[in-house]
Formats: C-alpha cells, structure tokens, sequence
C-alpha cells in the first residue's frame, strides 16, 4: 500500500488532513467513496474510517492519541473499504459473532461502517456512525465473543438498563458486585473506558455518607464518578448509574439486545444460544428476580421464582426463557409478576447458572434446597 505524506492544516479548533490535486491523482478514489486512513507519527498510528474527500476533519480523540499539531508532516496510508457482509447468524462454534448485530442505517437514518482487522491474531471490529455533518467517534469491538459473557451483559441491561436511548447504554445499580460486573464486561468487549461515565443519584438523608459511598465505587470499580446529584427520588436510598455514551455502542447493544429475544423462540436450546440463555436468565433474577419460601410451617418447603416487570411484553419474553428451563410460569398482568413454583431440581438449577450472586435470594435457595434434602432423607428412612 502506498504511503504518502501530508501536512495538517486547521480550521478555527479544527484540524484537518489537507489531500493536493498531486496526490489525488495518485490515490485516484472518486470522492465520497469509504475509506480506511493509516495515520502514522513518530512510531505511533491511528485508523480513520470516513468518507473520501480534498479535505478530511480530524477526529478529536485520534488528535489527542497522535499528539497531533497544526502544520506536522505525518504519513498516511489509504485503502477502500469493501462493501459490508454481515454474518448471517450470530452463532459461530462456540462463540457469538458481534458483527452479526451492526445495524445498515441508525435509528436517525446514519450510517454504520465498519471495519475488520487483527490484533494478537484476533479478530476486531473497527466501527463508525456517519451522518450528514460528520461522524460519530469510531469504536472498537472485539468480533467473537463468549456466551456467557455476552448473555451477563444483556440481561443485565434488560433487567437494570435503559432500553430506549440510542445515543448511550446505561446501566443503573446498588450493589457494587454488579457494577464492577458490567464494566468488565463492557472493557471486555473492548469499548474503551474514555466513552464511559457515573453518575450517583442520592437521597438527601445522605448527603454526610456520600463521600464514603463515592470512594467505596471508585476504590472498587476503577471509575471516577463524574456527576454527584442529589434526588429526593431515590427513595432514601442511592443508586449509581453507569453510561457509555456513543451512538454505535449504544445501538449496536440494543439490537443485539432485540435480535437475541427473537431468537428465543426460533433457536435450538444447546450449544452457545443455551449458554447465553443461562447467564441472561441469571442477571434478570439478580436485578428483577426474588426466590419466595412458601410454606415454611411444613415439614417440606414449598418455593416460588417470581419476576417484577410493568410491561406485559417483556413479561411474555419471560415465560418463554422461563419455560426453556423447565419452568411453568403464569404472568400477573394487573400486578406486573410473573411467577412459577421452583422444585429442588430447579433451585439447584438456579445456581448452577448463576442466579442471585452476592444477593439475599441465595440464602433463601440454599435453605430450600437443604429443608428439602433432609426431608427426602427422612422419607427414606
């Protein structure tokens, strides 16, 4: 691939990459065709999806990695992107493929780029937003990725996140278990940390705690917490909330988080759909799930696996995963549940995929499985 070497030149706050009529002929790509920049300076480089053109605008994020300056030589490398093939499912061995879930054209009608390359011998995608005025900030996502992870990371946006803001993914939480969870989640994915941002919310009861509480996250979760807003909403309580704001994350994750529900009712119940199954089912308990003893006067408990959600829905979406383990649930329209008796073979279930980590609700499956072991002993004596 042939290097050239340009100076950037700026724009009021702007910089830009300035293409002469000489090195246009070289180039010879007809304006407005899809290109890939190899941005190279001092050792250092950097990739620009954009739109071909005499003059192109830097990227703030790519400047500041390049330390980049008004009037530098630097060399650049451009190659034509091919137009895209998307993967047909998202199912690959034992893995899921993200570039399944790219959507053509955004909720407001921009388009979505991407790009495939290696790094360590795995494969990444390199993805933008281009619209009218510009582009979005390109994102990094890492191309296969394990079941298991990727179930954690939808259910739990399905359960505790937001599922209508196209221009960030939000995930909102107490427990600090929980949140340190989808943050890992999210750095393994590979969306880098400069797109995300914490807020707390908290009840003005505590305004004398929020230091400790404040440190407690940052000490644990690595992440500095950018907003403190005090909220009379918060029920005596507090709440963090974590966002990653970017449009192609946050649509990309939501259209997995749609395309996956629909899978439910078409795929196979074995291999990687199973094992994303388990661990969405897991982190939906955790955030909306509880595990209820019902008859704790007999000498055998009796339990029930319930379910909190206002949408009818989402509700429907429950018992068809709930009915994939082996549940039979009934949902409440008036009062917002659905609901099942859980026997011991399902209790045990429950925790073998996960369900209630670092939550009370284990407790409670552990005392039901344990009274109903000694009463089968007892039956068998």
């Amino acid at each position: 691939m042939e290097e050239f070497i340009l100076k950037t030149t700026s724009g009021g706050e702007k910089l830009f990459l300035y293409f002469p009529l000489a090195i246009q002929k070289q180039i010879n790509f007809p304006f407005g065709t899809l290109i890939s920049i190899n941005i190279k300076k001092e050792g250092k480089s950097s990739f620009l999806i954009t739109k071909y053109n005499s003059i192109i605008t830097l990227k703030k994020d790519l400047i500041k990695e390049l330390d980049l300056k008004k009037g530098e030589l630097i060399k650049i490398q451009c190659a034509k992107i091919l137009p895209r093939k998307i993967s047909q499912s998202p199912f690959v061995e034992n893995s899921i493929d993200m570039l399944f879930f790219i959507p053509k054209i955004s909720t407001l009608g921009s388009e979505f780029h991407f790009e495939i390359f290696k790094k360590n011998e795995e494969e990444y995608l390199r993805i933008v937003v281009i619209h009218g005025r510009g582009s979005s900030s390109q994102i990094i996502l890492r191309r296969y990725v394990d079941p298991k992870l990727f179930g954690s990371l939808l259910g739990q946006m399905q359960s505790e996140g937001s599922k209508t803001n196209n221009e960030s993914l939000e995930f909102c939480n107490k427990s600090l278990y929980e949140l340190e969870d989808f943050v890992s989640s999210l750095t393994y994915f590979g969306i880098n940390k400069k797109f995300i941002f914490v807020k707390l919310d908290y009840h003005p009861s505590l305004k004398d705690k929020v230091k400790d509480i404040v440190n407690d996250f940052q000490n644990k979760i690595g992440l500095k917490v950018n907003y403190i807003c005090e909220s009379s909403k918060s029920r005596g309580g507090y709440g963090f909330k974590i966002i990653a704001r970017n449009i192609a994350i946050s649509e990309i994750f939501l259209n997995a988080l749609k395309q996956m529900r629909t899978f439910l009712v078409s795929e196979k119940f074995e291999g990687p759909f199973k094992i994303f199954c388990e661990s969405y089912l897991a982190k939906i308990l955790s955030g909306d799930g509880s595990f209820e003893i019902t008859s704790k006067n007999r000498k055998k408990f009796q339990s029930r696996l319930l379910i909190a959600d206002g949408k009818l829905e989402y509700l429907k979406h429950y018992e068809i995963l709930l009915k994939k383990f082996g549940f039979s649930p009934k949902i409440n329209e008036k009062y917002g549940y659905i609901r099942s008796l859980c026997n011991l073979t399902l209790a045990k279930r429950l925790l073998e995929i996960g369900a209630f980590v670092n939550n009370p609700n284990t407790q409670r499956i552990l005392s039901f499985i344990e009274n109903n072991e000694i009463s089968f002993r007892r039956n068998e004596s």
